[in-house]
């Protein structure tokens, strides 16, 4: 990473999550199983292109890659929006997003 570009890669760990004797049945286990996630992005600044070279202003703009291996999350029978996965996990599996950012 420097002044003018970043890239990085996020990785998150969700352990195991046990469940009450309720929910044994539904499930079909005791516990939902853990998951990790890896993420990355890609940041530059975009305004030494787009404006002048003396500007006060700024323009960054930033790609983003969520689940980036598209592994499926664990499933959760009572998950309680019946998408059937841990609320950490996104039911779209993986996502691509962009941004930009002013500054002034």
């Amino acid at each position: 990473s420097n002044s003018l570009f970043s890239f990085g890669v996020d990785g998150l760990y969700f352990h195991s999550r046990r469940l009450p004797e309720a929910e044994w049945a539904n499930q079909g286990t005791r516990s939902i199983d853990p998951f990790w996630q890896f993420d990355t992005y890609f940041q530059a600044d975009i305004g030494h292109w787009l404006l002048p070279e003396k500007s006060r202003w700024g323009i960054r703009g930033q790609i983003r890659i969520n689940n980036l291996f598209s592994r499926e999350y664990p499933f959760y029978a009572n998950e309680a929006s019946g998408a059937g996965v841990q609320p950490y996990g996104d039911w779209r599996g993986r996502t691509i997003s962009t941004s930009l950012t002013a500054t002034f």
